[in-house]
């Protein structure tokens, strides 16, 4: 059985539009992934963590544009020295952060390392 040009017409049309549809999600997910949404963490460090360093070292410290946290383990005073000084291409935070901050984002990235580890 044929099916009349005008079936096939919309059939085309429907799955351009479910096409478009589908990378339109991947995309708005993709996207949404790599920027995560600033106060949407379980506690304040985690927040601080989000705004300041998700970006780079990923939501979980698996990295992303910079270096994964969670290969090597460091303690929150190794942590809040990289912070305070800065690192190869990371920036010295000191000049953003209050030193209240830098502490408790220093103690939620060395958690994340430690956690990963098994500490």
């Amino acid at each position: 059985m044929k099916k009349s040009p005008s079936t096939s017409g919309r059939s085309r049309s429907f799955l351009a539009a479910l096409l478009v549809f589908a990378v339109l999600v991947a995309l708005q997910s993709a996207v949404s992934c790599r920027v995560p949404p600033p106060g949407r963490g379980a506690t304040p460090q985690e927040d601080l963590y989000r705004q300041n360093c998700a970006l780079c070292h990923g939501i979980n410290g698996g990295g992303a544009q910079g270096p994964p946290l969670i290969d090597r383990p460091r303690s929150a005073e190794e942590v809040r020295a990289i912070v305070v000084a800065g690192r190869g291409e990371m920036p010295s935070f000191s000049d953003k952060l209050s030193e209240e901050q830098i502490t408790a984002v220093a103690e939620y990235a060395a958690g994340l390392s430690q956690a990963s580890s098994g500490r």
